[in-house]
């Protein structure tokens, strides 16, 4: 007599953006995801994959889907339909409301950046955060901001020492964009409230802890499943500090390459990609087609 062998469910997850459809009486989905992978010239070639599930085992948002939008999704990796599940389900564009919920570390490590090399060369210091939906249907949800780039310096400020300031300009001829981004994402979730902050080799844990207890609402913007935009603070909410002691300094590095691999997420900012809609018919049998 063989012995039974519990089920292995798997810890591991991939995700993509997907049009997703529910059966006629409700139990089961499908999600249709937007896959890459190499050809034999080494160009990245789109594709869908289908995959199967119950609807007992998705967010208990998946019944307010609407079949014709797209939505960022997580899914376990397990093979078996019945064991499946979604763990994320969210929509892949659009501006919504956000507040904060934490900057990533490893497990039992304060938040701090990493350094990575991106293939054209040089190095690239950033962090990653963790964005929750801050209310209607998607509530809770949970969107990671990769890539954010870690451009803090120095700044002598004449009257308060030295202060948190920027390597990359605001503004003008070397207007970084990253540095745009992580500007408004400060002030976004509350860190500049009470005006300039003293300079710290890494201000994470501080941002991680005063973004925690500010829990500010703001607007973001979503393209194809990733924050692209925040919505930049009001001028008179700003404090503006003058500083000769440092400057802009001008990007030189090469465009980042396309990113492909729709497992994983890249160590490195990936601009939204544009390509031809694949339009997928959710309403025809054949869409449930074993």
């Amino acid at each position: 007599m063989s012995r039974y062998r519990p089920p292995v469910v798997s810890n591991k997850s991939f995700g993509g953006v997907s049009k997703v459809k529910l059966s006629p009486d409700k139990t089961k989905v499908k999600v249709f995801m937007t896959r890459f992978r190499k050809d034999e010239q080494g160009n990245s070639v789109e594709y869908i994959d289908d995959y199967q599930m119950l609807a007992k085992n998705c967010p208990r948002h998946i019944l307010d889907i609407n079949e014709s939008e797209k939505y960022q999704v997580k899914l376990s990796s397990d093979a078996s339909p019945t064991m499946r599940k979604m763990t994320s389900l969210y929509p892949a564009d659009g501006d919504f409301t956000f507040v904060f919920d934490s900057i990533m570390s490893e497990e039992g490590q304060s938040p701090a950046p990493r350094t990575t090399t991106p293939p054209w060369g040089g190095e690239l210091v950033q962090f990653n955060a963790i964005v929750k939906f801050a209310d209607g249907v998607f509530k809770g949800e949970k969107v990671v901001v990769w890539g954010i780039h870690f451009n803090f310096a120095p700044a002598n400020h004449p009257d308060l020492g030295y202060i948190l300031g920027y390597t990359k300009s605001l503004e003008g001829q070397y207007k970084s964009k990253h540095t745009i981004f992580l500007d408004n994402f400060l002030f976004a979730i509350g860190y500049y409230d009470a005006g300039p902050r003293q300079y710290l080799d890494n201000p994470l844990p501080e941002i991680d802890a005063v973004g925690k207890q500010k829990q500010h609402k703001w607007v973001g913007k979503l393209n194809k499943g990733k924050l692209v935009e925040i919505e930049p603070p009001s001028q008179l909410d700003v404090i503006e500090v003058s500083n000769d002691d440092w400057g802009g300094f001008e990007e030189t590095a090469s465009p980042a390459p396309e990113f492909s691999e729709s497992d994983g997420e890249p160590p490195w900012p990936v601009e939204a990609e544009t390509s031809d809609e694949k339009e997928i018919d959710l309403k025809s049998d054949d869409a449930w087609a074993e």
